[in-house]
């Protein structure tokens, strides 16, 4: 399966699918004119991969620094696949928030407690000086 990566835009996070690793990432801002248009193929992207044999661990790697409601539609629909492919498949998802950024800690603690509180969604703190370091 072929990687796919999209570079960040001034309203569109950085998009890296790296399948023969099993690492992925969302990173930046997001607020596309049609997030669901932006979404639709990296959707379909996941189903794909999780159809056709993924490696044995998966990690997705959330890290948005400002969405907007209609983009967190959008995440909600992908953190919602995983997970459910996560049921048959090991998927971890790491949601990543600054100390100081409230607004994206509670959206992920609302995914939790939306989604039954999974085990394998994770909240991780970053540290204000901590540079995001995108994969290769």
């Amino acid at each position: 399966m072929k990687k796919l990566i999209l570079k960040q835009q001034k309203d569109k996070p950085a998009i890296i699918l790296l399948p023969a690793k099993g690492k992925f990432q969302i990173v930046g801002k997001c607020y596309p004119e049609n997030p669901k248009e932006f979404f639709k193929p990296i959707l379909n992207w996941f189903e794909e991969y999780f159809d056709n044999d993924p490696l044995p661990e998966t990690t997705v790697e959330i890290i948005m620094t400002f969405f907007n409601t209609s983009c967190l539609i959008a995440l909600r629909q992908l953190v919602i696949l995983l997970l459910e492919k996560g049921k048959q498949h090991n998927v971890k998802i790491l949601w990543y928030y600054y100390p100081v950024d409230d607004e994206i800690l509670d959206e992920g603690k609302r995914f939790k407690f939306l989604l039954n509180n999974p085990k394998n969604f994770i909240l991780v703190e970053l540290k204000d000086d901590k540079k995001i370091d995108l994969l290769p």
